[in-house]
């Protein structure tokens, strides 16, 4: 009599442990997946903000573009001009000739390096631009998930059998949790 009674008391917390850890471990893969999409989330977000912080940055050599390149070209032109008259003040009598030819050659000086200067201006914006869709294309990439991690990260109820019969069937509060095999 008490053989069949401790038989059914151990039948009884078998069936409880077997239903309590079974809806536990369907309990754990919804939050398995919802942990893993969340993380794909926030990964997706850091990322998002490392692209923009690329834009941002070939933004700094577009704005410089734009206050220098029309100084320097209205400089070019004042330049031009002093090139095609031949001297600055025409309403004055003019300056000794070897005053005229360091004057001018000051003036060719500062042209020149005012081409530089507005060369390298477009050169740096434009290349600027061209590393930031390197970088937005090439190495700052959204993390998209392989098929592997999308499967670790599923699991299928069908999983559950492939528990050791300590898992399966251990009382809650109780028995001590395995160790985890991952």
């Amino acid at each position: 009599m008490q053989v069949q009674a401790a038989g059914g008391i151990a039948e009884k917390a078998g069936v409880f442990g077997w239903g309590y850890n079974r809806g536990n471990f369907k309990y754990d893969q919804g939050l398995r997946w919802q942990r893993f999409t969340t993380g794909r989330k926030m990964a997706i977000a850091q990322v998002g903000m490392f692209r923009q912080d690329c834009t941002d940055l070939a933004a700094v050599a577009q704005v410089k573009m734009k206050v220098y390149a029309p100084i320097l070209t209205m400089s070019l032109g004042y330049c031009i001009t002093v090139f095609v008259e031949g001297r600055s003040g025409l309403k004055f009598p003019g300056p000794p000739v070897f005053v005229s030819g360091i004057y001018l050659q000051c003036l060719g000086i500062g042209f020149g390096f005012m081409t530089l200067a507005t060369w390298l201006v477009f050169h740096a914006a434009i290349r600027a631009q061209i590393a930031a869709v390197q970088l937005r294309t090439r190495i700052v990439r959204l993390p998209v998930p392989t098929q592997k991690h999308l499967d670790s990260a599923r699991k299928l109820l069908s999983t559950w059998e492939e528990n050791n019969a300590y898992d399966m069937f251990k009382v809650p509060f109780v028995m001590p949790n395995s160790p985890d095999p991952e």
